[in-house]
């Protein structure tokens, strides 16, 4: 029996729902078996392309899934006596916290951070009546009647939030058949903000090491009087352009060469002499390698001393929702807790939720 599309749509729709309550790792391993192009057994008349258009968050169910799966009894019981929390139980291998009210669903998913569990929320998200498919070079129209699927979120966007997403669809005439992927965009921005300094995370002490003393460094002797010791031993010379092939055939073969690769000569780790690799290659680049003690003893070298703040965003832009207000930021100069300082701060956001500050600088 041929089915009309309208009665395809529905099938597609109440296939969606019934995925929709699955565990998400169980969500997200499911595929339409109506789509299946890679593997030669699409539909005649069918095509599959990709769709870049904006969704809207049309409601949440009324639970969380929790990422982990090893979580402690005394941990579970404490959820279970939230006031807001229904239940929480195991459901196909995942953790199950059902709230009492869909209004609860954002204060409940804070919380759970706050003890340092992960969990998603299941949205179900609402398709624009029609949008713009790429396909095959061509761009189409395609009619999806305002469909509506469930989508895990690691955050909690308000319900009516408009967020941008990347969708492979499959059409037949104009109209949207199967979904075969869907993943919302998370865009980046760069803002001028004021923060404050609210407490000191970490001091630590930077040291260059001339090439040729390299191998000089006893790390496990660093380690045993500083603690905390990382070292970046960079056993190599540069230069800007690649190395050609010629050039390849003629060091490879120079006895503390180890390998080229691209502008780069890799050399023995207990070979210092430049003067013997500057008769050998000519002009070349000698970079330091790095030592980082971590706290405040010092060693004899001279070094740079680094202060990692945490801070926090004073009357943020009143444009976004911000999931997230804090972040840390690196300087070479003591700073007084409190003190308030202008940042640019790399936001990464989910429509106009601010979901998190990947970087911050000092203006």
């Amino acid at each position: 029996m041929q089915l009309s599309w309208k009665q395809m749509v529905v099938i597609i729709v109440v296939i969606v729902s019934v995925i929709g309550f699955l565990p998400f790792g169980v969500l997200n391993s499911l595929q339409n078996p109506a789509v299946q192009a890679d593997n030669g057994n699409t539909v005649a008349g069918e095509v599959s392309g990709i769709a870049h258009t904006a969704v809207s968050i049309a409601e949440y169910e009324p639970y969380l899934l929790l990422r982990e799966t090893n979580v402690s009894q005394e941990q579970l019981d404490r959820i279970g006596e939230m006031e807001e929390v229904e239940e929480v139980r195991l459901h196909q291998g995942s953790y199950l916290v059902t709230v009492l009210r869909r209004d609860d669903l954002e204060s409940v998913h804070a919380a759970l951070r706050e003890q340092n569990l992960t969990p998603v929320a299941t949205a179900i998200v609402a398709f624009p009546p029609s949008m713009e498919v790429e396909a095959n070079g061509e761009i189409e129209v395609v009619v999806t009647n305002g469909i509506q699927i469930r989508q895990v979120l690691d955050y909690i966007l308000p319900v009516g939030e408009s967020v941008n997403a990347s969708i492979g669809i499959v059409t037949r005439q104009g109209q949207a058949v199967a979904f075969n992927r869907f993943e919302f965009v998370r865009e980046r921005e760069t803002l001028n903000a004021t923060a404050r300094i609210a407490e000191m995370r970490e001091q630590f002490t930077t040291y260059s090491i001339p090439w040729e003393e390299r191998d000089g460094i006893n790390v496990t002797a660093l380690r045993d009087r500083f603690g905390n010791v990382q070292y970046v031993e960079r056993s190599y010379v540069e230069r800007e352009t690649n190395i050609t092939v010629q050039e390849q055939l003629q060091w490879k073969n120079l006895e503390y060469v180890q390998q080229i690769v691209e502008n780069r000569i890799f050399i023995a780790s207990n070979f210092t002499d430049r003067e013997r690799i500057e008769e050998d290659i000519g002009e070349i680049a000698f970079p330091d390698s790095t030592v980082t003690i971590s706290g405040e003893r010092v060693w004899e070298r001279e070094g740079e001393v680094h202060y990692i703040y945490e801070a926090e965003l004073q009357s943020p832009s009143e444009e976004y929702r911000w999931a997230a207000t804090q972040f840390d930021i690196e300087w070479e100069a003591e700073k007084e807790i409190g003190e308030e300082v202008e940042v640019r701060i790399t936001i990464e956001r989910l429509g106009r939720t601010v979901i998190n500050i990947l970087n911050a600088e000092v203006l």
